[in-house]
Formats: structure tokens, sequence, C-alpha cells
């Protein structure tokens, strides 16, 4: 064993190891709380997932409305949002994931409505219509607005350079995705 630690190959493959072992750590360490960080943006209260969620709110009611008057795309929207809930429940950073199934959720609601808008509501059920599509345009509007897309585009444009995604892949690091 004393013959193997004073060979100099066998110190210098050490010393080799030691030191990308070293930079995994730090990049896993570092780089990891700042995706962290950005990837808890997410979740604020202020922003995506607050919105996401006003929406699957605005969408349930729609649906319900739906089932009242026997509207075939009800289930479907009611579908479409317990996936929604489902992915946000999980705290997913799968934003592209999540992406999806928001834009299944808007074609779902956009042609429920439709379908609402032409049918002959009580006036209660009407007046609960607009609340519902007003809450969900602005849930829509708050999501456009958010400022998670450009800050993720920031930092990614930032770390976009060798060997940083290589670092990062290999340390275990999940770089933040675009909410788009």
């Amino acid at each position: 064993m004393k013959k193997l630690i004073s060979n100099p190959s066998f110190a210098l493959v050490l010393t080799l190891v030691l030191m990308i072992a070293s930079v995994l750590l730090n990049t896993r360490v570092k780089l990891g709380k700042q995706c962290e960080t950005l990837c808890e943006r997410f979740y604020g209260d202020s922003t995506i997932s607050a919105s996401l969620l006003s929406l699957c709110d605005a969408s349930e009611q729609l649906a319900r409305l739906g089932e009242r008057y026997q509207v075939d795309e009800a289930d479907d929207t009611l579908e479409t949002t317990r996936s929604v809930r489902e992915l946000l429940q999980e705290r997913s950073y799968d934003a592209e994931e999540i992406y999806d199934h928001y834009y299944d959720l808007l074609k779902s609601v956009f042609s429920l409505e439709g379908t609402l808008a032409r049918t002959a509501l009580s006036e209660e059920d009407a007046g609960a219509f607009v609340s519902a599509q007003h809450t969900a345009a602005e849930a829509k509007a708050m999501i456009d607005n958010s400022s998670y897309n450009e800050l993720v585009r920031i930092f990614l444009n930032r770390n976009r350079r060798f060997p940083t995604p290589q670092l990062a892949s290999l340390s275990g690091v999940h770089m933040p995705e675009l909410f788009a």
C-alpha cells in the first residue's frame, strides 16, 4: 500500500479524481442552489403557480356550469384541471410538462366558454359564468406577464457556456426551464 501511494502515477490519478470530485461537488452546491432558488420562484405567491391555481378554480366553476347544462366539454375541462392541480401539488419542476397541461387547459376552457356563451343560462348562472370568465382571463394575463421566463432566460444565458451545462449534468443539477 505504501508503495502504491508513493507511486507518482497513482498520486497524479488520485489528485485528478479529487479535483474532479471537488469541482462536481462545488457545482452541485453553488449552481444547484441558484437553480433551486429560481425554480422556487415558480411556486411563489404571486407567480405562475398561483395564477395556474386561480385558472383551475375558474375552469372548475365553468365546468360545473357546463355539467348543469349538460355541456360535453365539461368533463374534459375537469379532467385537464385535475392534471394541472396534481402537477402543482407535486411541486413538479418540469415547466415544459406543466406548460403542456396549461395549454390543454386553456384550449378546454376556451371551448367550454364558447359553448356556454351560446347556451341559455339562468340569470344567476350567467353572472357566475361572467365571473369565472373574468377570473380565467386575469389568470392567463398574469401568467403571460410573469417575470419567471425572463429570469430563466437571463440565468440560462449566463450559464450556457462550457463547462457549466456539462458540469451541471454530471453533478445532477437540473437547470430551470422556460414556462413556454
